[in-house]
């Protein structure tokens, strides 16, 4: 760690001591200083955000005082008066018919200011502060005076509405957050508050001064940028009909800065994916729309993550395996090929045509052996023609990129697929008998139905299956949605990470159910909307569980719904209905809900006289309608959040943390140790080490101080 990061870091430890929940926020504001950008901070009264700045102003002083040089602040309202801002007239000026204020110690000479309810302002404070927040300069008569302004820090209760004449104020604030009220759990903290705070090393000019000379060496990938430019007609897409969501020129060149400086404060000579999550906090001008802003750049950022992960993986791939002399490729039994179409001599397929020469039956159906050489880019196709199947694909770790169609319409008969990475595009329709092993698509990995297959070590950004699975295996794969779209029969499904219910669910009971099922050490990482009035309630793994077993699984994550729809919305921890099935060690975490959000049960809702219910827990956090404080009930034991720890997971309910499970510090959570396109790699790796089985972009996430 460089000494402005360390120093940068010590600061943001130091800003935040004694505050509550206020972590984001005070990144956020350090960030726009170093930027030399404007904050504009929403919420409702009395959350800190004057603190907020007074705290921000301190780190230019080595007294700890926020002094007239460097920090001014004011509450605006309708009949505040430019001279209350910017300073008074001056007499002897005036005798000498010029007109000229006297700003010092007002907001033309400071370098942090905070103005509380700013939209309340007259036109003429705002037209002056127009070009102070932009150019940094202010119009004292008939001088153009340059300001040491770095940060304007505003803060309102609302937005306006209805006021066209301030979107021109509103788009000089670069960043902004929504600061509410903390929640009830967090209420302890204020009993130990302390409203002072220290800054032990404080920001110099020499430290700007370095920050402003590296910014300009930092680099932009073409993939970063592409990203940057995909987020941006993503965003204008979606907001074409909200005149109150327009994204300027001028936020696309101060946004650049802004990731340069995070680039430059996190010891790097590029911006890279993590960078980009800032862009949620940019690119929002109604809260409303802030939720929809950070999905806009996730899903940027999950699809350009492919590319760096599959780098990252060959390199430790080409590491860790010794490769296997092939026998020379010069001998074609097939023509417009290299090679013999055996395992230790496969087909090579190098382009497009080669790949769709698949489509003959004398190749695609004859049991041979493939082997992906390059990326492949199926771009310009207009319409893809899905091949069916029936050999070996190994795709080398390289891409094959496509338009919303699926590579193969269906894989069958033993057939096979390993170390292929999928844009664009899902891995196949149907798949029957055969296996998927290392491999990763931003799609479904099957857009319908899997039938007698196993998937090890794979995973997808949408539903894993679409459709129904059958007499299927599932081993260390990871689903950015649900694992199965519909339903789940007499199937295998160990050490799995969904990001949404292991079942996608439905109004259609006889969908959302589980049959013969044996599920163990699998993590389900909901996250959800509600839609409308929805029912049947919906659970974690599956509404009706018929005959299974389930072992060692964590229910964690957040529901909401939209802030307009009214009625009342329901959730189980893992299932509703037990019909001979057993659940034994499993736990519900941490769930965040919206208002008129229930929780009906920590583990399930009713069992018929056959199942079995042991060892089971539910973290007291979580407010359970009726809830039973017993082991081997409805709600499992109620288990305080300081004890909700690994010690209980291990030695209580007999979780593996050796093998399969390791301690997340940062979320106080269980989370799997092999899961993924990581997991294969990872258990050939000479290091065991927790961070390998991140992906690329979680891992430079938690190297990125401003996150």
């Amino acid at each position: 760690m460089t000494k402005i990061k360390a120093k940068l870091a010590l600061l943001l430890e130091q800003l935040n001591h004694g505050l509550v929940d206020r972590e984001a926020t005070m990144k956020s504001a350090l960030l726009s200083v170093l930027a030399g950008e404007n904050m504009l901070l929403i919420g409702p009264p009395g959350t800190a955000k004057s603190l907020v700045a007074r705290r921000i102003s301190k780190i230019f002083n080595e007294n700890n005082q926020a002094d007239t040089t460097t920090y001014f602040e004011y509450l605006l309202t309708k009949f505040s008066t430019p001279e209350e801002i910017f300073g008074p007239l001056s007499i002897s000026e005036l005798k000498a018919d010029r007109f000229k204020r006297n700003t010092d110690g007002y907001l033309p000479s400071v370098k942090i200011a905070f103005l509380d309810e700013v939209f309340k302002a007259s036109s003429s404070i705002l037209n002056a502060l127009l070009t102070i927040m932009n150019e940094r300069i202010y119009h004292n008569g008939t001088e153009a005076v340059k300001v040491p302004l770095r940060t304007l820090i505003a803060a309102s209760n609302e937005l306006p509405t209805g006021q066209e004449e301030l979107s021109a104020l509103y788009d000089r604030f670069l960043i902004r957050s929504y600061v509410d009220y903390i929640s009830a759990n967090k209420l302890l903290h204020f009993f130990d508050l302390i409203e002072e705070v220290e800054i032990q090393d404080p920001l110099t000019q020499e430290d700007l001064n370095w920050l402003n000379d590296t910014i300009k060496n930092i680099t932009i990938s073409a993939e970063i940028r592409k990203a940057i430019l995909e987020i941006w007609e993503k965003h204008k897409d979606t907001f074409k009909e909200d005149r109150r969501e327009v994204l300027s020129d001028r936020r696309f060149t101060k946004v650049i800065k802004l990731l340069r400086i995070s680039a430059a404060t996190n010891d790097r000579s590029e911006v890279d994916l993590s960078d980009l999550l800032l862009l949620k906090d940019c690119l929002w001008n109604h809260p409303d729309n802030a939720e929809k802003i950070r999905k806009i750049v996730l899903e940027a950022l999950k699809l350009h993550n492919f590319l760096g992960e599959k780098k990252n993986n060959q390199k430790s791939i080409d590491r860790k395996e010794t490769k296997k002399t092939l026998p020379p490729s010069n001998i074609n039994i097939i023509k417009g090929y290299k090679g013999c179409g055996t395992e230790s001599d496969p087909l090579l397929i190098h382009n497009p045509d080669e790949l769709l020469g698949l489509l003959r039956p004398e190749i695609g159906l004859k049991g041979y052996y493939f082997k992906q050489t390059k990326d492949i880019d199926c771009t310009d196709f207009n319409a893809w023609t899905p091949i069916s199947l029936i050999g070996h694909y190994d795709g080398g770790l390289n891409l094959v990129k496509g338009n919303d169609a699926a590579l193969f319409l269906e894989i069958t008969s033993s057939s096979s697929v390993k170390e292929l990475t999928l844009i664009g595009m899902a891995l196949t329709e149907n798949i029957k008998e055969s296996k998927v092993k290392n491999c990763k698509t931003n799609q479904k990995m099957v857009m319908n139905n899997a039938i007698s297959c196993e998937f090890e070590s794979s995973e997808s950004i949408k539903n894993f299956i679409g459709g129904d699975a059958r007499d299927c295996h599932f081993n260390t794969c990871r689903a950015g949605s649900s694992l199965i779209g519909e339903f789940a029969d007499n199937c295998f499904i160990t050490q799995c990470l969904t990001g949404s219910f292991l079942i996608e669910q439905s109004d259609d009971l006889l969908t959302n159910s589980i049959r013969g099922c044996k599920i163990s050490d699998c993590l389900i990482l909901v996250d959800y909307q509600y839609n409308y009035c929805e029912s049947p309630a919906k659970c974690g793994l599956a509404y009706t569980l018929d005959g299974c077993e389930v072992t060692r699984c964590l229910v964690t994550g957040k529901l909401r719904r939209p802030n307009e729809l009214g009625g009342d919305w329901h959730f189980n921890g893992l299932a509703d209905e037990l019909c001979c099935s057993q659940i034994t060690a499993c736990a519900l975490g941490p769930v965040e809900i919206s208002d008129n959000i229930q929780i009906n049960s920590g583990i399930y809702s009713s069992l018929d006289y056959r199942s079995i219910v042991n060892s089971n827990a539910s973290i007291d956090s979580v407010e359970i309608y009726n809830r039973k404080n017993d082991l081997d009930g409805k709600d499992g034991r109620a288990v305080s959040a300081t004890q909700f720890n690994q010690y209980f997971f291990e030695h209580t309910l007999n979780w593996d943390f050796e093998q399969v499970w390791q301690w997340d510090e940062d979320t106080n959570l269980p989370f799997l140790r092999k899961v993924g396109i990581n997991a294969e790699i990872l258990s050939n790796s000479e290091s065991g080490s927790a961070i390998s089985n991140l992906d690329l972009l979680t891992i430079q996430v938690k190297a990125n101080i401003w996150l």
